[in-house]
């Protein structure tokens, strides 16, 4: 299995040095076979899809998730391949057998938290598309994980496509919410002591926020500085006071009927938008298939200013 891994790299590296293109609109190995590719990182199997790559092994979008993909992905599978559970920031010996069993020539791999060591072991297996040099762990851009994954399955051409395409999904909601842009919202996920976590421009869903055209609350980015969210009590929630609107993950914990978020503006202004656990969880992970859904399914009950 190394012997082979091996081989289907250095085809790959002789590939890119005398600079040819891949067969058809598919990726292909040295014979010309469709590429067998394991999507490790969360969420780097909707971008796979989207180049139309149809992976043998992915991780789930979810820790606890049963499901390959998410529901914003669903349309875009077609196949049946094996859920790789365990593959957080340390990864299992069980998922990296199971990797292995699938017999993939490529591991994507570009959002997660994985360190050198881990990467490494990867390797053995099969080539690993890596996270990039110079990006935090799970802090990859979404536009330089679309061009990673791309140009790690021979698909640069089709990934800047991709970039485009979203791009101009995302500009077309600026044109039809113009308002959205002046202003300021926030995703909090609510904690059973009536605390509420703030979500950053550090993580995905404060990105995609951004993304839709909505501009960050300072004082959230103030009090995270380099971290993912903010804690903000339930006696501090007046931190919060001058958001003009708010993207609320029920998550099973409710603190909406609190006295201290009852009295927040954007609550008494009815400027509070509910989400589920699919609509957040795409949120959490900003890449083409996932902008595009929370676009459609989001916007439409942001409230109009």
């Amino acid at each position: 299995m190394r012997l082979r891994a091996r081989l289907v790299a250095v085809v790959v590296a002789a590939v890119a040095v005398v600079g040819l293109a891949g067969c058809g609109s598919d990726s292909s190995d040295e014979s010309g076979d469709a590429l067998r590719v394991a999507s490790i990182g969360f969420g780097d199997v909707d971008t796979l899809l989207s180049l139309g790559i149809q992976p043998v092994a992915v991780a789930p979008w979810s820790k606890n998730a049963t499901e390959v993909v998410g529901e914003w992905a669903k349309p875009l599978l077609t196949s049946t391949p094996t859920l790789i559970q365990d593959s957080g920031s340390e990864m299992s010996s069980e998922a990296i057998e199971k990797i292995a069993a699938a017999r993939p020539d490529v591991i994507v791999a570009v959002n997660t938290g994985y360190d050198d060591a881990t990467y490494a072991k990867l390797e053995e297996i099969a080539r690993v598309v890596r996270r990039p040099a110079g990006f935090e762990a799970w802090g990859v851009p979404w536009r330089e994980q679309v061009k990673a994954i791309a140009a790690g399955v021979d698909k640069a051409s089709e990934g800047d496509e991709l970039i485009a395409k979203t791009e101009a999904t995302l500009k077309q909601v600026a044109v039809d919410r113009p308002d959205l842009a002046k202003h300021t919202g926030v995703v909090v996920l609510p904690k059973s002591d009536g605390a509420l976590y703030a979500y950053a421009l550090s993580d995905g869903r404060g990105q995609t926020m951004q993304e839709l055209g909505i501009p960050p609350l300072p004082r959230v980015e103030e009090l995270a500085g380099k971290a993912f969210y903010t804690e903000v009590s339930a006696e501090n929630l007046a931190i919060l006071g001058d958001v003009d609107m708010m993207v609320y993950l029920d998550y099973d914990v409710d603190v909406a009927n609190d006295a201290p978020f009852r009295a927040l503006n954007v609550t008494r202004e009815n400027h509070v938008v509910t989400v589920g656990q699919s609509l957040g969880q795409a949120m959490s992970m900003p890449n083409p298939v996932t902008l595009a859904w929370v676009a459609e399914k989001l916007v439409p009950q942001l409230p109009t200013f």
